[in-house]
């Protein structure tokens, strides 16, 4: 698990600044909520595979959680201007 290290830091690394870039550009703010949703469901699935405690599961079920509803308000804000997107994609093929 400890080559992985690099990996996972690199890519919440990523994350943060894709979110941060949302504010310039909201397609990358989402794609980075939803890749902290996904760094935060393996980070359980680990958690649960070393069968810790349920105590030192709960900073990454909460930063799901808090991900999550991150992402759907993301989500809910800029549901047209994804809509648009993907029928531009479309329209070419």
């Amino acid at each position: 698990m400890a080559r992985f290290r690099k990996i996972v830091g690199g890519s919440q690394i990523l994350a943060v600044i894709a979110l941060s870039l949302g504010a310039v550009i909201p397609l990358f703010s989402i794609v980075g909520s939803f890749a902290l949703c996904v760094m935060m469901v393996g980070a359980i699935g680990v958690r649960a595979h070393i069968k810790d405690r349920l105590i030192v599961a709960l900073p990454a079920i909460f930063y799901f959680i808090l991900s999550a509803i991150l992402f759907g308000a993301l989500m809910k804000e800029n549901w047209s201007l994804l809509q648009d997107i993907f029928s531009l994609t479309l329209r070419k093929y």
